[in-house]
């Protein structure tokens, strides 16, 4: 594991001064300034250093051409932090600051585990740009800029991945390195990553990231290398590696898949233990069954012959289904959203944690969600999320009993065919709603704040 380098500017050396303005309401900071309150800016004269520790600024922090300004110690920024032509602006140590972090032809910008309430942009830095361990609630995006970029890197010791809420993106374009560009180990909820253009000789790296809808990387020089990127809804460019093949009709023990795993047509995977690193996607008329595996993303199927998903496998993101044959998950852990429509057989969902909501539509003819017996233990559903089961055709069994719902609600409407239907003795939700299904039915007692239509009590 690689120790941080971190070389902070002369201005360190400089004369500390501190003097205020109220005419302007704003404080010159050249100095060092603990435990205080500036109900104002903050300004940081040309060539000066202001260092605040475990201080409040009310309003913005201006870092004049040459200056040197360091928050530190649980500080508190209330607006924005900008810097054009500073020698260094470095934001560490559980800082926060309310606005946005915007840095302009400075040689080095730092920000380190701390919570950002918008967005951090650095364009034109000349020499380092390390962005580690903070919460950003807006983009981060560095451009144009030089030597050594550094944006998560759990390899490196002192730098955390950052965790980018709310679908922002990370952004980073047209930077020239000789020392490194890692992006690393960073949780990006919803937005993209997007790493192009990026020259220089420096080995570039953009790895373990966990997305995220897109992943875009396009237009870097080599060295160049992207790998264990997650969870993301689409992979592209020099990102898009290759998936590896999995088709072998023999169980395969204890195999490690470092990236997305593709089943082809007709193919068939069966894994016992063991990971993958990125999601599965089954192909027409493929089997894939993961017992007691480690899933980083997704499962999705397209009219496959089987999807089972079986004992004490863990599924980091959804799992969903459409037009595949048959649909078995027992006894596993899901950290999103199960997804099941056009199955034409069997849907068997058993036993299961579910941290996403559940939707079964257009399918027939054997449907079981719980069912406390031999072989199908009742599933939990957490966290607020809902289940609905709607316009299903069943001649076999439609079952759903002894569910857990955590809040969320479960709709069971419109369905049909000459099999029982049971919604029965499912507890923990808002709201049960069933309407228009076809007789028999048969949907109480349960145990829910409102039962509606055919599964509220008489």
């Amino acid at each position: 594991m690689r120790k941080l380098s971190i070389l902070l500017g002369m201005a360190l050396l400089a004369v500390l001064a501190m003097s205020s303005s109220a005419a302007a309401q704003s404080t010159t900071c050249n100095s060092t300034l603990v435990g205080q309150t500036i109900s104002g800016d903050l300004v940081v004269p040309a060539d000066g250093v202001c260092i605040i520790d475990n201080t409040t600024v009310g309003g913005d922090v201006k870092v004049g051409k040459g200056g040197y300004f360091q928050a530190t110690n649980k500080s508190t920024i209330g607006d924005d932090v900008k810097g054009r032509g500073a020698l260094v602006v470095f934001i560490d140590s559980g800082t926060t600051v309310g606005e946005n972090i915007e840095v302009k032809d400075t040689p080095q910008a730092l920000v380190f585990d701390s919570t950002i309430g918008g967005h951090i942009e650095i364009s034109r830095s000349s020499e380092q740009v390390n962005i580690c361990g903070n919460t950003v609630d807006g983009r981060i995006q560095v451009r144009d800029s030089e030597r050594d970029i550094l944006i998560g890197d759990p390899l490196t010791v002192g730098c955390a991945g950052n965790t980018v809420l709310d679908g922002h993106r990370i952004r980073v374009e047209d930077n020239s390195v000789d020392k490194e560009l890692t992006i690393r180990g960073n949780d990006i909820q919803g937005g993209d990553l997007e790493v192009n253009d990026n020259s220089g000789t420096a080995g570039k790296a953009v790895e373990n990231n966990k997305g995220g809808h897109g992943l875009e990387c396009r237009g870097n020089e080599t060295p160049f290398t992207a790998s264990g990127n997650t969870g993301w809804d689409r992979k592209e460019g020099q990102c898009a590696s290759p998936p590896e093949v999995c088709n072998d009709p023999s169980a395969q023990t204890g195999v490690t898949f470092t990236d997305d795993v593709v089943v082809p047509e007709d193919g068939v995977c069966i894994l016992s233990g063991g990971t993958i690193g990125g999601d599965v996607k089954v192909g027409k008329n493929g089997f894939f069954q993961a017992t007691g595996t480690q899933i980083a993303g997704d499962v999705e199927g397209r009219k496959a012959l089987t999807l089972f998903i079986d004992s004490r496998t863990t599924v980091g993101g959804g799992v969903e289904s459409s037009g595949s044959f048959q649909v078995f998950v027992f006894d596993a852990t899901l950290k999103d959203e199960l997804e099941v429509s056009r199955s034409t057989d069997k849907v068997q969902i058993c036993g299961n944690d579910i941290d996403g909501d559940v939707g079964v539509d257009h399918s027939g003819r054997d449907i079981l969600f719980g069912d406390p017996g031999p072989g199908c233990a009742a599933n939990t559903v957490r966290n607020g999320h809902s289940a609905d089961f709607e316009d299903n055709s069943t001649d076999v069994e439609f079952t759903i009993r002894a569910n857990t719902f955590e809040g969320g609600d479960l709709t069971v409407d419109d369905n049909h065919g000459t099999s029982d239907k049971f919604v029965q003795d499912n507890t923990g939700g808002d709201v049960l709603d069933c309407h228009g299904n076809a007789t028999p039915f048969t949907g109480t007692p349960n145990s829910f704040v409102t039962e509606e239509g055919q599964c509220a009590e008489i």
